[in-house]
């Protein structure tokens, strides 16, 4: 996978990723993706997903088997998805070549063993998944956001 990334900066705008609507979504074989927010939370995860023949996969179920999930932090607004390039995929790819490493809404998604042996994850909604986004107010409270009624929008 030759370390490939992807990066998404939302800094200069109102909006943040939903730490409780989405979920760091890493589909494959032997695949280990990271996440990490270099913005503004310092955070930063993986997930691993395996499998060493399709008999060992589960329709549904994202636990690691072909599927890894993860949570996010709250107030997140960057986000850069790396592939880990040291994971060999030659020995798994007589059934499984290709690997997703989404942040996504976890709702929408339910796991298809299909996924690993086709494309049918990426051709699903033309290659986009859904995500989930929060309206922030940034470092302002309600209560002081309040104090300036041309801009105040807290519910």
């Amino acid at each position: 996978m030759g370390g490939v990334h992807f990066r998404f900066n939302a800094k200069n705008t109102p909006f943040r990723f939903s730490d409780v609507y989405n979920k760091f979504t890493v589909i494959g074989c032997n695949t280990l993706a990271y996440i990490a927010d270099d913005g503004g939370t310092g955070y930063q995860s993986g997930c691993f997903s395996q499998c060493r023949d399709l008999s060992g996969l589960v329709d549904g179920s994202c636990s690691g088997m072909g599927c890894c999930q993860t949570t996010i932090p709250r107030g997140m607004y960057y986000y850069n998805v790396t592939f880990d390039k040291r994971f060999n995929t030659s020995q798994i790819s007589r059934f499984g070549r290709c690997s997703y490493a989404v942040l996504m809404e976890a709702a929408s998604f339910n796991f298809s063993t299909t996924y690993i042996n086709t494309t049918k994850f990426n051709g699903t909604n033309g290659g986009r998944v859904p995500m989930v986004i929060d309206w922030a107010i940034r470092e302002k409270s309600c209560d002081i956001a309040k104090q300036n009624m041309t801009s105040y929008a807290c519910v």
